[in-house]
């Protein structure tokens, strides 16, 4: 019997379920190309779930086909491992030749590809980087320093910390000449706030000057010297009638007498103010060279723990510090030079790298921690020998530093480690009135001293100092003081 065709018209929905399907009945093989297109499946009728899937998938995955016979699919992970060498410059698509430094850069135009270019020669290449006016170049995490221009002023405004200039020479094209300030400085190179008139100041200055000014009360040399130009004190030294324990206080104008010292002294170590002084060793008439130290809290002493060694400095020589953190270096004892350094921190002296030789009358400025020695002399039982040579102390031990120019000891010194002052003195040649200026990386002669003298007391700065007393032809009582040139000062604001 012969069988009638069945087509999907003849066939009543639902009236063949998959139950009455033999497995394998319809295969790929038996249903034609193109027999099932899109448009006959039912939105949602093939689904994940539907789908012959082997694994369970994650974020990210594919598809993909099964290796092997058993075919199927499979949720696969994107490899982004590139083979080495699989990209190679005669892969890419690189209109030119390249040159060592040069790199690659996506060409302009409607062609695209790639081309080989030269690293620009800096920010903004060779013309720089332009700003309009209020756009601000900001430095730090927190935009700390901020420059900008408003169409009108230029402005540098720093939010955090200090603002440093650190310059090995600092040159103002344009100086105004406005005077002092309330708050003004007392450095040259200083920059500074005024809040009076809101506005910022720079201080530069020509070399220091000497003026005579009122004498001390009292003729002597080799008095030790310590304070500011305008709060001075004035202690020990000798004269015809041998050493001496008188203090003068100085106050800008004129010495007045004040405490003595517990004893008379020639040639001790000072450093500190007025207010709170130290006195070291020294030499003493019919005793020697003493150890003992004093305090001065400007109007008495006050007996403090011995330096453990006995020896002089010369006029303002051999000492530096402040009343709780000090330094003595060299020094003399007897007929002979001494090396050693002992460090004061304010109740006690201990022991501190030696100098690389033996010296006395040598300029010192800084702390224990940080400062400098420079010039002196040495003698060897038999000849003296001046120099000029300069070393510097880290807290505990001396290196090499930078000499000053003339040979001098037993002269004015005052400053600090980085700006200090050293002038007059005694030289081969006999006394001296030279003055050098110390910056912190050179000495740099500057204006003479009025008076020629050795072993002089100072006390002050590199912008305010006094020198008084001293030894020339007898001893003297004559003073004078030095000042920085302050006139020139730039404001900004």
């Amino acid at each position: 019997m012969a069988l009638t065709e069945i087509n999907s018209k003849g066939i009543k929905d639902a009236d063949i379920a998959t139950a009455d399907l033999a497995d394998d009945a319809i295969t790929s093989a038996k249903i034609a190309d193109d027999a099932v297109v899109q448009a006959a499946i039912a939105d949602e009728s093939v689904d994940e779930a539907r789908l012959q899937i082997s694994n369970a998938g994650s974020n990210g995955q594919f598809l993909s086909k099964q290796s092997g016979d058993t075919g199927g699919l499979t949720w696969a992970t994107v490899d982004t491992s590139i083979a080495d060498d699989s990209i190679a410059e005669v892969k890419l698509d690189v209109s030119n030749a390249p040159t060592n430094g040069q790199f690659l850069q996506a060409q302009s135009g409607e062609g695209g590809g790639l081309t080989w270019a030269d690293v620009p020669a800096g920010v903004g290449g060779a013309t720089g980087v332009d700003f309009n006016d209020n756009v601000k170049a900001r430095f730090g995490t927190g935009n700390d320093l901020e420059l900008y221009h408003n169409a009108t002023d230029s402005y540098v405004k720093n939010n955090t910390g200090n603002l440093v200039f650190d310059s090995n020479t600092t040159k103002v094209s344009k100086v105004l000449n406005l005077g002092g300030t309330t708050n003004a400085s007392s450095n040259s190179g200083d920059i500074w706030y005024e809040s009076s008139d809101k506005a910022y100041y720079f201080k530069s200055a020509a070399a220091g000057t000497w003026a005579t000014t009122n004498g001390s009360n009292q003729s002597s040399y080799g008095p030790t010297g310590f304070g500011t130009q305008t709060a001075c004190v004035k202690a020990g030294g000798q004269n015809n009638y041998g050493t001496q324990s008188n203090v003068e206080h100085y106050n800008g104008t004129s010495f007045s007498n004040a405490t003595s010292l517990p004893d008379a002294r020639f040639a001790p170590m000072g450093f500190g103010i007025q207010t709170a002084g130290i006195v070291a060793g020294g030499h003493k008439t019919g005793t020697g060279d003493v150890d003992s130290t004093y305090s001065y809290d400007g109007s008495s002493w006050s007996t403090l723990n011995a330096i453990g060694e006995a020896k002089r400095g010369t006029g303002s020589t051999c000492g530096c510090g402040t009343q709780n953190a000090g330094i003595l270096a060299g020094g003399d004892s007897g007929d002979a030079n001494r090396d050693h350094t002992k460090e004061w921190d304010g109740t006690n002296w201990s022991a501190g790298g030696d100098l690389p030789d033996m010296r006395g009358g040598n300029h010192m400025e800084g702390l224990p921690t940080a400062c400098y020695t420079v010039g002196g002399y040495t003698y060897d039982g038999t000849t003296t020998t001046y120099d000029k040579k300069g070393y510097d102390y880290d807290g505990s031990s001396w290196s090499t530093g930078t000499d000053c120019n003339n040979a001098r000891s037993n002269g004015i010194s005052f400053g600090t480690y980085s700006a200090g002052v050293a002038a007059s003195g005694y030289a081969p040649s006999g006394n001296i009135s030279t003055t050098e200026v110390w910056d912190g990386t050179t000495w740099t002669n500057g204006n003479n001293t009025n008076y020629d003298y050795s072993s002089q007391g100072s006390a002050g700065n590199t912008s305010a100092g006094v020198a008084f007393n001293g030894y020339k032809s007898g001893i003297q009582n004559n003073a004078e003081e030095y000042t920085l040139a302050l006139t020139d000062i730039l404001k900004v604001g």
